[in-house]
């Protein structure tokens, strides 16, 4: 099945989305410069994107995708405690890409790995 990589744009949107709807339940208002902040986080949702993407792409079977998707979403907890304090070792835009989409790509390809070590088993 052939994806479109244009699924990459809300995938990436969606990591600034969630910046500023944690910011907003915290502290009760949205704040146009915590919107400014979170676009650091675009980039690293556009590589991690393209990678889901492309993998979704190479995968086999149903039981592949579904492990690569779970891959990616049980990555994003450490994801978001590593890119949130990278800012303290290093720029944000290139914390957020060491530390952001490093994770995120290692989880998609250990799902990925899974799935097809899996192939023969039902998981669904």
């Amino acid at each position: 099945m052939q994806r479109t990589y244009l699924w990459s744009i809300p995938i990436a949107l969606a990591w600034p989305l969630t910046q500023n709807m944690i910011y907003a339940m915290h502290f009760g208002r949205f704040s146009i410069d915590a919107f400014n902040s979170s676009l650091v986080f675009v980039p690293m949702g556009i590589i991690s994107a393209i990678i889901l993407i492309y993998l979704l792409d190479r995968a086999e079977t149903m039981n592949q995708r579904i492990c690569t998707i779970f891959g990616y979403l049980l990555a994003t907890p450490f994801v978001y405690f590593g890119s949130l304090l990278s800012g303290i070792l290093l720029t944000p835009l290139l914390g957020t890409l060491i530390y952001g989409a490093t994770a995120l790509t290692i989880g998609t390809m250990v799902g990925y790995v899974i799935g097809s070590l899996t192939q023969n088993r039902d998981l669904v």
